[in-house]
């Protein structure tokens, strides 16, 4: 491997080595140097390529870890402010610049699989403090929820864009949680709040979540003109009463900016705070989640109320029945 030294990022990966090509203009090239190009080429690409599945994985195992250490103080009833003190998290770590070593692509291979191995641990032990959580707050099958939170359900879009992590065994976790140093669990802030709702791919302390289906087609319409985007889109459809019972903290985005003491429209603009924009605060557990479905299954259940073409408002969330939903979840 060449001896070219390249930037690292906190994970001590590099995504993007230089390409070496030769133009027309140049003096021909010398067979024996022209393999020798092409196989520094091919040799970048893989390592690159495998940068950028590693990279995503150890993000995503430090969103998973923050989801077992947060669940572990949910089991004991940590307070909030007890737990942003109790759990700073490890300074932010900086890689040096070097030159790739000369077993690079196995040192890679052998970090993807340990990242594999990690996840299957975390979900593992995920699974047992889950347990013990459902069983401790008296509700072993979160199912069994009697008391309704109004409104009963919200939506979230998720697709390969999205920020915010999400697995089938964890839910949904904060973008924060992807980060490589603390704290984690820290109250959230007005600052967090803005920085959520303006839009960017920020990492904060929120997930965002809305009680109206048509805001959220009206969403989907734009995602749709992107068929790479739209053909990883998901809708989740979360019970609130599930949330309460879990102990997930999540208030209207009008009420968060008012507690935070940020101006209003026209003096602050903010096309995202809307009575009908909820976030929820560090996770939304898969318990929490009573189905996923693709674009194609949420616009079949939005169409028998008009949400589809606008003749519906976007406000009201009652009435509309998701795929395989009980007659007795209707509002």
């Amino acid at each position: 491997m060449d001896r070219i030294v390249f930037k690292r990022d906190a994970l001590d990966l590099c995504y993007s080595r230089p390409t070496k090509v030769v133009f027309v203009e140049d003096e021909p090239e010398d067979p024996e140097d022209e393999k020798i190009r092409s196989r520094r080429n091919e040799q970048h690409k893989s390592l690159d390529d495998l940068s950028a599945t590693l990279g995503p994985n150890l993000q995503k195992n430090k969103a998973f870890e923050c989801c077992v250490e947060f669940a572990a103080y949910l089991l004991n009833n940590t307070r909030p402010d007890e737990l942003a003190e109790q759990s700073q998290g490890a300074p932010s770590r900086t890689f040096p610049c070097r030159s790739d070593a000369s077993n690079e692509e196995e040192i890679l291979q052998s970090r993807i699989s340990s990242a594999a191995e990690s996840k299957t641990q975390l979900s593992r032990i995920f699974k047992q403090i889950l347990v013990h959580i459902l069983t401790h707050r008296g509700v072993h099958d979160l199912e069994n929820v009697v008391e309704k939170h109004e409104p009963q359900f919200f939506y979230r879009l998720t697709d390969a864009q999205s920020y915010t992590v999400y697995d089938p065994i964890f839910g949904f976790i904060c973008g924060k949680w992807r980060s490589a140093s603390g704290p984690f669990f820290s109250i959230p802030t007005g600052q967090d709040f803005e920085n959520h709702m303006s839009g960017q791919k920020i990492a904060t302390p929120y997930i965002s979540m809305t009680e109206s289906p048509g805001r959220l087609w009206e969403l989907l319409r734009v995602v749709k003109r992107d068929w790479k985007r739209a053909s990883t889109s998901k809708i989740a459809i979360i019970d609130a009463s599930k949330l309460q019972r879990m102990g997930v903290d999540f208030a209207r985005s009008t009420d968060l900016r008012d507690g935070f003491g940020i101006l209003r429209w026209p003096h602050a603009p903010n096309n995202y705070i809307t009575p009908t924009q909820w976030l929820a605060q560090f996770w939304i557990p898969q318990k929490c989640i009573v189905a996923m479905v693709d674009l194609t299954e949420f616009k079949s259940a939005c169409e028998p109320y008009n949400i589809v073409n606008g003749k519906c408002s976007s406000r009201p969330s009652s009435g509309v029945k998701y795929p395989g939903q009980a007659d007795n979840h209707r509002r």
